[in-house]
C-alpha cells in the first residue's frame, strides 16, 4: 500500500524542485522529507527522484508514479471533505 504522506511528501519535491523547498512547503525538515522518498522508494522497487539534477526532476518510474499519486492525493482530500 502506499502511504499518502508517502505520496505527498514525492509530488512536493517534484512541484518545487527540491527537496530543501519541498520541506518547507511541508514543515518538515530536509532530512524527512529525504527519508519519506527513500521509503517511498523502497516500496516500490525504484528511485523515483534524480538527485543530481537541478531541479530536482523525476525519473522515468517516477513519471509513472507521479499520475497516480496525484490522483490519490485528490480522492483522499475528496473524501476527507465529504466525511
Amino acid at each position: 500500500m502506499l502511504d499518502p504522506r508517502l505520496l505527498r511528501a514525492f509530488t512536493a519535491i517534484v512541484d518545487a524542485g527540491s527537496f530543501t523547498l519541498a520541506a518547507g512547503r511541508l514543515n518538515m525538515t530536509q532530512s524527512t522529507i529525504s527519508q519519506q522518498l527513500a521509503r517511498l522508494e523502497e516500496a516500490v522497487g525504484a528511485a523515483l527522484v534524480d538527485r543530481a539534477a537541478r531541479p530536482a526532476e523525476p525519473t522515468a518510474a517516477g513519471e509513472r508514479l507521479l499520475g497516480y499519486a496525484r490522483r490519490i492525493l485528490a480522492l483522499q482530500a475528496e473524501a476527507e471533505t465529504a466525511l
